[in-house]
């Protein structure tokens, strides 16, 4: 496979392919085979690399700044990335506020690699994608607008990260490395990214915090949006049960003002 640089520029392709063809089965098929081709590419890199002696044990990080409207959710769609793709995240809130000042990211580095191609890409379609669907009616103040655009973004969030843990469990054996299976291989690797992550932030605790109200229907054109095809999913009253905005992804955040260096 070829370096990093081309492999993001198809990857970022096909993302704005599927961008295009949102609400077609064009469309998912794109993103589909945006996250194959990442996780073909992590796969090649981690055997490439020959991850043995001190090598494997090195870990990279990097920060994203987020700037804009609704930082909070571009922050939430870069650590559900991050956690599907054995990586930990650390997000940093405004003191005081609830807006996020950044995003430091820790893991393996053909890991890190996945999670920077696939926010740069997602994270463009989370916000114009919500501001397209959700549009401001006649009488509609800005605070339904507000709450009606971060549901959609929510459920776009949880769609897409539950359709790139479906193409990443079904590469797990294909991580298998000197002896040891694929699980083992992706269990040490997100170990790794969280000792590190701990020894460079030692003063974290968990995000509590609360999503606040959901408005149902902008929800689920949200997942729609992610995610349009049936992966099989339990049923309930006859329809396909929706993934759930909070996900299996555990957030750590601090302060800006109680980070250490």
């Amino acid at each position: 496979m070829t370096d990093t640089e081309t492999i993001r520029q198809r990857v970022e392709k096909l993302l704005r392919q599927a961008a295009d063809r949102e609400g077609t089965p064009e469309g998912a098929t794109f993103r589909d085979k945006a996250f194959e081709l990442m996780a073909r590419y992590s796969i090649e890199q981690s055997q490439l690399r020959g991850d043995t002696g001190a090598d494997s044990h090195r870990v990279g990080e990097f920060t994203v700044h987020h700037r804009g409207s609704y930082s909070d959710l571009q922050s939430r769609l870069l650590t559900h990335l991050a956690s599907v793709l054995h990586c930990r995240a650390v997000v940093f809130r405004s003191p005081g506020r609830s807006t996020v000042d950044r995003t430091v990211v820790f893991g393996r580095r053909h890991h890190l690699d996945r999670v920077e191609v696939l926010h740069t890409a997602l994270s463009l379609h989370l916000v114009s994608g919500a501001t397209a669907a959700v549009t401001t009616a006649p009488g509609d103040g800005g605070h339904a607008t507000r709450r009606r655009r971060r549901s959609w973004m929510l459920g776009f969030i949880a769609s897409v990260t539950e359709r790139l843990r479906t193409v990443e469990d079904s590469h797990t054996g294909d991580f298998a490395r000197d002896g040891q299976p694929g699980e083992v291989v992706l269990l040490d690797d997100a170990a790794l990214a969280d000792r590190a992550m701990r020894d460079r932030f030692p003063f974290l605790r968990r995000d509590r915090r609360r999503i606040g109200a959901l408005d149902p229907d902008s929800y689920r054109e949200g997942v729609a949006a992610g995610e349009r095809t049936d992966l099989g999913q339990a049923r309930v009253a006859g329809a396909r049960a929706l993934p759930g905005p909070g996900g299996a992804c555990l957030l750590y955040t601090s302060d800006a003002a109680d980070e250490r260096s």
